[in-house]
């Protein structure tokens, strides 16, 4: 997910010597360029965002930076929430069994490590907790998830209904609150409440 966001070829740039493949000697050896190195090259026919949504996106993210080196206490690296996850689901997903998290594993022990979604509480507590071993291949599942969203979720009369619910939610209420407000006050502050 990062990979999308960082990825200037949505701004109409392409990027050339990012990394090095062969060091001094001639071995292979690839590793990443100091960014000072990397050549980039307009290509405005590939943009596909504005520069202001390039901003906006990268400003969101920085936020949640910040917001998460405090709810660390200053450590960085210590993540209380998946939000750079590489995976679509941790955070959001919960197992039908248990409600507990879904969580990705790792398939196999070969060189060929496949990933799986499954239910956390059952892989780290076992069948005392939750009964549930389905595993799911984790390709597959994200895009039956990614489908979904855009076939029955990003269509323009359900996108629309949810701008006017929070729009209605936003609304400002301040007459109906001061009602509020008033009824709770005593009639006559300096008597007190009646039938006291």
């Amino acid at each position: 997910m990062k990979e999308i966001l960082d990825r200037r070829l949505y701004l109409g740039e392409v990027t050339w010597n990012r990394t090095q493949k062969c060091d001094t000697w001639g071995q292979k050896n690839q590793r990443t360029r100091p960014e000072t190195e990397g050549i980039r090259t307009a290509a405005p026919a590939l943009r596909v965002i504005t520069d202001d949504q390039w901003r906006l996106a990268h400003g969101r993210l920085e936020s949640i930076r910040a917001r998460l080196i405090q709810a660390s206490g200053g450590r960085i690296g210590v993540r209380r929430r998946d939000v750079e996850s590489q995976y679509l689901l941790p955070g959001f997903a919960r197992c039908a069994i248990c409600g507990g998290g879904l969580g990705v594993i790792s398939g196999s022990h070969s060189s060929a490590r496949g990933h799986i979604y499954g239910c956390l509480a059952y892989l780290k507590r076992g069948t005392s907790v939750c009964g549930n071993s389905l595993r799911l291949p984790l390709d597959r599942v994200d895009d039956a998830v990614l489908r979904t969203l855009a076939d029955d979720v990003l269509r323009p009369p359900v996108v629309m209904a949810v701008i006017d619910g929070v729009l209605e939610r936003l609304k400002p209420r301040s007459g109906e609150r001061e009602l509020q407000r008033s009824r709770k006050r005593p009639l006559f502050p300096c008597f007190g409440e009646p039938g006291s």
